[in-house]
């Protein structure tokens, strides 16, 4: 093969670097989040990531299909953007409820959400107070095969020691106890009232007295209870730890410290979904719903157990119990 000659080099190594000079500025802007735009400049682009615990699901970005999120590695990060738009969002997975979201997107911001899908049918299993002579649960004593105990007062107690459980959980005390008196201690009253850090915290918020206030939540930074039968909740952390949904905007956001759920019956009871801090259970005449904290867009709603006059528990490992029509229930999920 011929080699080229000293000219022929020149000429190939001049354009070698013109094309670097024309593609090294291109190539660093998009790397760096500029994107090249119809006006013949660069605009800096935005993203997106969404927490999620549903694996195996489907990111649909104003209704075109972008990618799947994967058992491991289940969070999605969406880049490159177009900026100062607002896009819809929708996660979908069979047999899930859909979450939609809108969210603006600005320049140089990475805008988070956290994804809400619950299965559309959840599992439940009835907690029974004695059993059969199989062993499987049943509503009414066996008295031939068992010893049946009962309280001074007649009632008899049950055999199954997690209905017990339930029972306690739902009333706050076990009915079937041997209650022993309390020793009532006189403590001599204190005349000079002592504000603490908490009165005053309270004052501000317009709260006198905060054992008036109804499903009081109190945490380390929030704190949320039932005011006119809807939920309100009061950021009271440092400004720097405030969760993202408290806020709108880009570079300079804006944040605020309150977050009202309007809902439409009454709210009954309400707490936080277990292992969520950004999703309410809910309790209304129509049942129990869970419920989006973040009120950017409309929030998503979605059905745990629909039914008339029921009551709910959460226990100590997060699991949610239902109480229905007098029989109790532990949700799947």
């Amino acid at each position: 093969m011929t080699p080229l000659n000293k000219w022929k080099r020149r000429i190939l190594f001049f354009a070698l670097v013109i094309v670097f000079i024309i593609l090294a500025p291109w190539v660093l802007l998009n790397s760096f989040g500029y994107r090249w735009e119809d006006t013949f400049s660069f605009t800096e682009t935005g993203g997106v990531y969404l927490h999620t615990e549903v694996t195996n699901g489907s990111l649909f970005i104003n209704g075109k299909y972008i990618k799947d999120n994967r058992t491991i590695i289940r969070n999605i990060l969406v880049q490159k953007l177009k900026p100062n738009n607002t896009y819809s969002f929708e996660f979908r997975k069979g047999g899930h409820h859909t979450w939609k979201k809108q969210l603006p997107i600005y320049p140089g911001i990475v805008t988070e959400g956290h994804v809400l899908a619950i299965p559309n049918i959840i599992e439940t299993t009835e907690i029974f107070p004695f059993f059969d002579q199989e062993g499987k649960g049943s509503n009414i004593p066996i008295t031939g095969f068992t010893q049946v105990s009962k309280t001074k007062d007649g009632r008899i107690i049950p055999e199954n020691e997690d209905y017990i459980n339930m029972v306690t959980l739902f009333e706050g005390e076990n009915p079937y106890e041997i209650k022993v008196p309390e020793v009532v201690v006189s403590v001599s009253s204190i005349s000079d009232e002592v504000r603490t850090e908490e009165d005053l915290m309270y004052e501000e918020l317009g709260v006198l007295d905060k054992d008036s206030l109804n499903n009081l939540i109190e945490s380390t930074d929030e704190l949320m209870w039932i005011e006119k039968g809807d939920i309100v909740v009061y950021w009271i952390g440092s400004e720097e730890s405030i969760p993202y949904y408290y806020c709108e905007g880009g570079v300079n956001k804006i944040c605020n410290d309150e977050i009202s759920l309007d809902w439409v019956n009454e709210i009954k009871s309400f707490a936080l979904f277990p292992k969520r801090g950004d999703v309410w259970l809910v309790l209304s005449d129509d049942g129990l719903f869970a419920v989006e904290v973040d009120p950017r867009s409309e929030r998503n709603v979605q059905p745990v157990y629909v039914g008339n006059n029921i009551d709910f528990r959460i226990d100590t490992s997060g699991t949610i119990f239902v109480k229905d029509k007098g029989s109790f229930f532990e949700l799947d999920f």
